[in-house]
């Protein structure tokens, strides 16, 4: 993951996604009738990039140029591991079937658990898009379904969630926003 940076590329930081939120929360009469529901139910995920496992094509080649995405696509696999703070707490490990296609976007195939701090363990299956930025950071935009048996953590079966960060392909972080 040896992208160049850019000084003009901003990191996303938890601390921006809560102020945003906030702001909207308290701005916005539409989303303070559902803001505290879904400020409650936010978790914070932070991930690092354990393994990157390729098809033929390099992601390092294609995300520095070197080479461009050929005509079907280069599938990726990306694992990860990491935390999850908020309501849903834990540690979180999976694998992100990707395939990088021709035009550039990132279309992301997620697979991943969950397991709480009690042992509940959440299924996490996601779909979405990357946006390949300047210097080695993507943005992340994600459908999330989560599934579980655990009584405590039922309520997230009836629920779809968005998840939205970003990844630096420099320092392999990932970096998200889980909400309702």
């Amino acid at each position: 993951m040896n992208i160049s940076t850019s000084s003009t590329v901003s990191k996303f930081t938890k601390a921006s996604a809560f102020a945003i939120m906030t702001a909207l929360i308290s701005a916005s009469p539409s989303f303070a009738d559902i803001g505290t529901a879904m400020w409650d139910e936010m978790s914070v995920v932070d991930l690092q990039i354990t393994e990157v496992s390729d098809f033929g094509t390099s992601m390092n080649d294609i995300m520095s140029g070197k080479v461009a995405p050929p005509p079907q696509g280069a599938r990726i696999n990306v694992a990860f591991e990491g935390t999850t703070k908020g309501v849903l707490a834990g540690t979180m490990k999976g694998v992100d079937y990707l395939n990088i296609r021709a035009d550039g976007r990132i279309d992301l195939n997620i697979h991943a658990v969950i397991v709480t701090p009690d042992g509940a363990r959440i299924a996490y299956e996601a779909g979405g898009v990357s946006v390949p930025g300047d210097g080695g950071i993507g943005q992340l935009t994600e459908t999330v379904k989560l599934t579980t048996s655990s009584e405590k953590y039922a309520w997230v079966n009836t629920h779809t969630f968005v998840a939205k960060g970003t990844v630096n392909l420099n320092t392999g972080e990932v970096d998200m926003v889980l909400s309702k």
